[in-house]
């Protein structure tokens, strides 16, 4: 996320939500439930160790499940360091309005760079291209 001065500010990509969707049978039971999965301790735990999540939850953020070392990051306690970083996260900041295209093209360029069949340079450059035509394409007049 780009940085002014001195703010120690991180950008949020990704999460999730449980929803009571609109016509549910129980909607006060599904309601107590999402709440229940989303705030019990073993709860959390389980969500930490089977989903990989992130709590969003102050409390769930101080659930011990995720200072366990992770075997994907070379056996790191990595989530320490992703309980750290959330509280920098700016709650202020929004996404641009076609940051779906963004990240798509972002992510194709980046992963053709270890093949040797792209460079950053081409990855970023494509993605200000298509970044720039998505905005077109929805009305947006932009410049470079």
């Amino acid at each position: 996320m780009p940085r002014w001065g001195t703010t120690d500010a991180v950008g949020n990509s990704g999460g999730s939500s449980t929803a009571v969707m609109k016509g549910c049978k129980y909607p006060k039971q599904a309601t107590e439930f999402a709440l229940w999965m989303s705030t019990n301790d073993q709860s959390v735990s389980n969500l930490i160790a089977s989903a990989a999540i992130l709590p969003a939850s102050k409390s769930g953020l101080a659930n011990a499940a995720l200072d366990k070392p992770e075997s994907y990051y070379g056996g790191q306690p990595i989530y320490q360091l992703f309980r750290d970083e959330s509280a920098k996260v700016n709650a202020h900041r929004q996404w641009g309005p076609v940051m779906s295209a963004t990240a798509a093209s972002l992510g194709d360029g980046l992963g053709k760079v270890p093949t040797k069949g792209g460079t950053y340079q081409d990855a970023l450059s494509g993605t200000q291209k298509a970044t720039l035509s998505a905005l077109q394409a929805q009305g947006f007049s932009v410049s470079k």
